[in-house]
């Protein structure tokens, strides 16, 4: 058997080998934060986004959570 997951679609699901999965915006970002984190050799981290807005203000604090949960220590800059 094999199962398939869908990301992000909010779709009727025929299929019981199919699931989905849905997370909320910052949700990601928090993942990329902790694995930036991690990955870095540095203390310091960059976050860069495109615009300055309510949407983009969230997915930024949720990198920061990110990070910040896996290395208080962490710096982070936002660009």
């Amino acid at each position: 058997d094999i199962n398939f997951t869908i990301i992000g679609a909010n779709v009727p699901l025929y299929f019981t080998n199919v699931r989905a999965m849905h997370f909320r915006e910052q949700e990601g970002t928090f993942m990329m934060g902790a694995l930036a984190a991690l990955s870095t050799r540095k203390s310091t981290i960059a976050y860069i986004s495109k615009a300055d807005n309510a949407h983009s203000r969230n997915l930024a604090y949720g990198f920061l959570q990110g990070a910040k949960n896996t290395n208080p220590e962490i710096k982070v800059v936002q660009l």
